[in-house]
């Protein structure tokens, strides 16, 4: 039986702001991961089903999505802002409810959406999993022991239905596939962030749903393009270096070489967890060299860690990103030879030698 979590009061708030909704937005992350497309195409499907009638919703993602997340159900409510901007700051400016999905920080969807988003005086919910939210919405629903964005967003439909509406527990199909496909690519395929036996009692419920979990583990995994696989390859052997004293693995990638492999969109994803299968290596951190929207240098980083070791708060204070305890992410703006030089000369106060 899965555990009523989220507090009813709260609950019925949101549940009142969709019901009254007539132009509903779904926001998550930029860089969007499948967490984050897992929990916006999910909460779509779902607010369709208790919206009024003649409602529509609508999802705003910042950046081109790669081949391996493309395939998502209800992507066709998206508006991709890289695409069109204006029409996504439209749709922001003119929602009567936003929902803000896998986030917990306006910073964290970037300029200038987040100044839309703060702006719009309308009711606003928070579905997340990240540590130390900021207050921005009118319901919170942040979870740091959740698995997943999708987890909480399980949660949060299953109580809707079983608490609020008294009706048995249901899923389409296509919502089944968008939950389960962002607790695998947020849990590393189980293999963290999943020690609750209740995840599993969720993931069974899925399953029920007829969902094909090995095929949306191949679009997931194996979809990938012979030119990254070169890459991985190049980055192991050639760039990967190792602290020994403070158990770190640090890669990075210039445009050049980036350009040399063809890279594309999610071309790295994964990779930044690959040291951390070596001996002694607690800490992973990638970085690789990108243009930001005003074509201004900018430098990408991820950082990994395991056990108690942190890496939000050095990924918050220092490169102006954040994330979970030992998953984070940043940008600076900049070179890669100036972040290199600033990452070398923080890391050593945030960063454990045991």
């Amino acid at each position: 039986m899965i555990r009523h979590l989220l507090p009813l009061a709260e609950l019925e708030k949101a549940y009142g702001f969709i019901q009254k909704s007539s132009r509903l937005v779904i926001l998550t992350h930029k860089s969007s991961d499948g967490d984050a497309v897992g929990s916006t195409t999910a909460l779509c499907q779902f607010v369709k089903t208790i919206q009024p009638a003649g409602a529509t919703t609508k999802i705003v993602i910042l950046n081109e999505l790669p081949p391996y997340l493309s395939w998502f159900p209800s992507l066709e409510n998206a508006i991709f802002y890289d695409d069109n901007n204006e029409l996504a700051i439209k749709t922001i400016e003119e929602a009567d409810c936003i929902i803000c999905s896998d986030f917990n920080q306006p910073s964290r969807i970037g300029a200038p959406l987040d100044a839309c988003l703060l702006a719009n005086p309308c009711s606003k919910i928070m579905l997340d999993h990240h540590l130390k939210p900021e207050s921005f919405t009118d319901v919170e629903f942040s979870y740091p022991d959740a698995s997943s964005a999708c987890e909480v967003v399980f949660r949060f439909i299953y109580q809707i239905q079983t608490q609020i509406l008294n009706t048995p527990f249901w899923l389409t199909k296509e919502m089944a596939i968008s939950i389960y496909a962002g607790i695998l690519t947020d849990t590393g395929a189980f293999s963290y962030n999943s020690n609750s036996p209740e995840l599993f009692e969720m993931v069974g419920m899925l399953l029920n749903c007829q969902i094909e979990k090995d095929v949306i583990y191949d679009r997931i995994f194996n979809t990938f393009s012979i030119s990254r696989m070169r890459l991985f390859g190049y980055c192991l052997h050639k760039k990967m270096q190792i602290n020994k004293t403070y158990h770190l693995s640090l890669i990075y990638l210039t445009h050049e070489e980036l350009a040399r492999f063809n890279f594309q969109s999610g071309d790295l994803e994964g990779l930044v967890n690959y040291p951390l299968q070596i001996e002694k290596v607690y800490y992973s951190v990638l970085m690789r060299a990108d243009y930001n929207a005003e074509n201004q240098p900018i430098v990408r980083l991820s950082f990994r860690s395991q056990g108690n070791r942190p890496v939000n708060e050095f990924a918050k204070k220092v490169f102006g990103g954040g994330g979970h305890l030992n998953a984070s992410g940043g940008e600076f703006l900049g070179t890669i030879k100036e972040a290199l030089a600033l990452f070398k000369a923080e890391y050593p106060k945030y960063l454990q030698k045991k």
